[in-house]
């Protein structure tokens, strides 16, 4: 009787916390002194290394962005037509967890108000 279950494969990576299965990032936070962001962190780790999000990934990596340079009569356009999951992966944790969008994240000693980096440029 043959036997189809593959038992040297490790079992799909999905449903886990990405945030708190990463030790390094978890001392990270711990050591710039961001405790006030790890429960937002942990939703966002469950949220990310959830199965839906892994299979818009690998729809985002399955479907490339895709340059259309001219349009069918010959007229210049240069757009990229992107798959509707690389819109899902990007819009929907800017939607979610807009603080943690690209620089949107400031931890302990990085935290600073423009006036204060005012008078640090200004002192050096």
């Amino acid at each position: 009787m043959p036997n189809d279950e593959n038992l040297n494969q490790p079992p799909p990576l999905v449903d886990y916390n990405l945030f708190a299965t990463d030790r390094a990032l978890c001392g990270a936070v711990t050591r710039e002194n961001a405790g006030w962001a790890c429960g937002q962190l942990e939703e966002y780790g469950r949220k990310l290394g959830s199965a839906e999000v892994t299979q818009c990934g690998a729809l985002a990596n399955e479907y490339p962005p895709v340059l259309r340079t001219h349009d069918r009569f010959g007229n210049r356009r240069d757009e990229v037509e992107f798959h509707p999951a690389w819109h899902d992966l990007t819009a929907g944790g800017h939607r979610t967890y807009p603080q943690f969008a690209l620089g949107g994240i400031s931890c302990g000693r990085a935290r600073r108000t423009p006036e204060e980096m005012g008078s640090i440029h200004a002192s050096t």
